[in-house]
């Protein structure tokens, strides 16, 4: 991994970054799952990926008027993708390597009406090589400020996951249950970019020295997800005519058909909320809490859905308390002084629908997985010394020790504990 970052700015507003990342790995699967396809065959080298990025901004501030301030910010961009990998090989021309050439234009204008009143107005256009038209992303904000220490806020606005390269251009065999048997995993250059309209409405009072309050509320509507879900059984003429559906003397197996990306016919609905307080008794003491309440809807007719109906992906009540102390110094001349925190969250279940390999319709299936409801408490201690210069702290998670999952496919969480040394100067 390299990475090269250059910025320039000016004292009329105008300045320019550009930045050049190269990477490159050969990785492995940490463990091999039923019908898994041993050796070297699960193997993957990325020769090499370059990202070039390049941006000007030009900044303005100016008065409208006496007491309403206004502030431009514009630009331009450009960036240059290059990843030869071995997973992305054409199984024709045997090529690993792809390059895509992306643009940008955005334009942000701040207009503040004393202290009392803010409007964000912003949009972004994108060029993507794949995507026949640019993509246009506007978005907004007011918050209007009715004390000093009070804020009501009000945004909107939209925005896009591009493809990647691995959802344009992969080729890779997938493993089944059955061992010697694949279904390949075909990108598709063709995607939609997934795509996000969202309103949030929020609160703040922050009116006294001890005590704070936060409400918000949002809603959010996702469609044109991007889902290894496109089905495709081999007809016996594909194994003579096709390449993806040849037998693999590499892997010893023959795919059984292919797992194309392609857009999720189902959008999902999102609306939540949350409610926080903390609250500053005496000096150096932080108590907190918060609740938030979320619900996911599936939206779509039966067949679009699939069993997806269920999916939820994040549990519909959380909620977290924690209490935070940092002493004064204790003594003097030594500058002692301590810190002591804790942190208490609770979830309840969740239930994610995932994609798994189905032999029976030669592609993939939605199954529903439960995830159960679970707690977990972290705490820290830490002794500082000679005025905050050198402080030495433990901390532990998972302190309930439950073995708890946070994906339903995920590793157990266990307790874990672990010591730090800090020096300033």
């Amino acid at each position: 991994l390299s990475q090269t970052f250059v910025q320039v700015n000016t004292s009329f507003g105008l300045s320019g970054r550009a930045f050049w990342n190269r990477f490159s790995a050969t990785a492995g699967p940490s463990h091999i799952r039923d019908g898994g396809l041993e050796g070297g065959a699960q193997r993957t080298n990325i020769e090499r990926q370059d990202i070039v990025d390049t941006e000007l901004v030009y900044t303005n501030s100016f008065t409208i008027a006496p007491g309403i301030q206004n502030q431009i910010i514009g630009g331009i961009g450009y960036r240059f993708k290059e990843i030869g990998w071995d997973w992305l090989r054409d199984p024709v021309t045997g090529n690993p390597f792809h390059t895509q050439h992306h643009g940008n234009l955005f334009l942000q204008d701040t207009l503040r009406i004393e202290d009392v009143v803010q409007i964000v107005l912003s949009a972004r256009g994108d060029l993507h090589p794949l995507f026949p038209e640019p993509q246009f992303s506007p978005r907004g904000s007011v918050v209007i400020h009715p004390t000093p220490r009070q804020s009501i806020r009000v945004s909107a606005g939209t925005a896009f996951r591009s493809p990647t390269f691995v959802e344009s251009y992969v080729n890779v065999p997938n493993a089944t249950p059955l061992r010697g048997v694949t279904a390949f995993g075909v990108g598709d250059p063709t995607l939609n970019p997934e795509r996000i309209v969202s309103v949030e409405l929020g609160y703040m009072l922050q009116e006294f020295d001890f005590f704070a309050l936060e409400l918000t509320g949002y809603y959010n509507l996702v469609f044109d997800q991007i889902l290894l879900s496109e089905n495709t059984a081999y007809r016996i003429w594909d194994h003579q005519n096709n390449p993806y559906a040849r037998y693999n003397p590499d892997i010893a197996a023959f795919p059984l058909g292919q797992l194309r990306f392609a857009n999720e016919a189902a959008d999902f609905q999102q609306i939540g909320g949350e409610l926080g307080v903390r609250v500053f008794p005496v000096t150096g003491l932080d108590i907190y809490a918060n609740y938030a309440i979320h619900e996911t809807l599936v939206l779509g007719t039966a067949q679009t859905l699939e069993g997806r109906e269920l999916d939820q992906r994040t549990s519909a009540h959380k909620f977290n308390a924690g209490i935070q102390y940092r002493s004064p110094q204790l003594d003097q001349a030594t500058g002692l002084g301590f810190d002591l925190a804790a942190d208490f969250h609770v979830v309840s279940d969740q239930v994610w629908v995932e994609q798994v390999i189905d032999t029976e319709r030669g592609g993939t299936a939605f199954v529903p997985f439960d995830l159960p409801a679970y707690a977990l408490l972290n705490a820290r201690i830490g002794i500082r010394f000679l005025g905050d210069q050198i402080e030495l702290a433990a901390t532990g998670t998972n302190l309930l020790m439950d073995g708890h999952r946070q994906h339903p496919l995920g590793q157990r969480v266990d307790r874990r504990f672990m010591g730090h040394i800090t020096i300033r100067y």
